[in-house]
């Protein structure tokens, strides 16, 4: 279900389910942040549509329609499976909402709770955290306390810890570079010659995460392809770099910055899965920026050595 939801209307989900909700509020901060300003009228307008969002209750049930999403009622009928008990309060009753008669919600909740614990390993990171989220949001169902300050604790600790994890990556050492002992001048400036050779022959590419907003802003996994194509960039990029002569004395730093360049392509790797992984993507796109960053400042570093050195990059 949550795939389908995704690849039919990602940006609207976002803003439907709360699990979505909280995707939308981190992505859109990064993208914001970094590709464009928005006026305080126009945050002000986008609370208002997500304030409306939340509390929309199209069956007036007293289950809001992301909630029916989570349970896979029918936000336009009050009592899905026609019993005489809206959707609501089965669930407060610990009934099945989809179950005509009395039906144990707690099948439900058990069903869920043991596919994630035996099959987590296969799962993507948005099943992953889909499960864990509809898991807490019973909790706070049945205790009464969505909107209360436990809900607000759920969102921080899935954004600044579920949403915070480093992929495995295969990181270049010191013995994979072509290292020379010699730190001349004139080896210093042979090398920063072969680092503006390297540069100047890649072209300009596109910020692989506004592509990604326009394959969203579009429904068009095809324009993806050209994150994909900006990749093979990436990686010829990197195998110039590990192939370059460099001199001990900026080993260390020519090394770093190769590794950024790989933890990039991870990065932009998973922003091509958005349409089956979005989760998985948002971390990509959120790490992406942090990772290139690190890339221009390691980049300014070498920079900032060829200027006190009086080499002419």
């Amino acid at each position: 279900m949550y795939k389908n939801l995704w690849n039919k209307k990602l940006l609207v989900v976002l803003g439907v389910v709360f699990l979505f909700l909280i995707i939308f509020t981190i992505f859109n901060y990064y993208k914001n942040s970094k590709l464009e300003y928005i006026s305080p009228t126009e945050n002000i307008i986008t609370t208002k549509i997500t304030e409306e969002i939340i509390q929309k209750d199209s069956d007036n049930d007293g289950l809001k329609d992301w909630e029916e999403i989570l349970w896979e009622t029918d936000p336009n009928n009050p009592d899905t499976d026609d019993d005489g008990m809206n959707d609501n309060d089965e669930i407060l009753n610990e009934r099945d909402p989809l179950v005509k008669g009395v039906g144990d919600i707690n099948k439900i909740i058990s069903k869920k709770e043991e596919s994630l614990q035996t099959t987590q390993t296969t799962l993507t990171q948005t099943d992953i955290l889909a499960r864990e989220i509809f898991m807490s949001y019973v909790a706070l169902k049945q205790n009464d306390a969505l909107g209360t300050q436990e809900q607000e604790d759920l969102i921080q600790s899935i954004t600044f810890d579920k949403l915070n994890f480093e992929p495995e990556l295969n990181y270049i050492s010191l013995n994979d570079l072509n290292i020379i002992k010699d730190s001349s001048q004139e080896s210093l400036q042979k090398y920063a010659t072969e680092l503006n050779q390297i540069l100047s022959k890649n072209p300009e590419l596109r910020d692989d995460n506004i592509i990604l907003k326009e394959a969203l802003d579009n429904d068009s996994p095809k324009i993806l392809e050209e994150i994909k194509s900006n990749i093979i960039f990436y990686e010829k990029f990197i195998d110039d770099l590990v192939k370059t002569e460099t001199p001990v004395v900026l080993q260390d730093k020519h090394l770093i910055l190769i590794n950024l360049l790989k933890k990039m392509i991870v990065n932009s790797s998973q922003l091509t899965q958005v349409f089956e992984d979005p989760v998985l993507a948002l971390i990509g796109a959120k790490q992406y920026y942090e990772t290139v960053e690190e890339i221009i400042n390691i980049s300014a570093e070498i920079g900032e050595f060829f200027k006190q050195n009086n080499i002419n990059f």
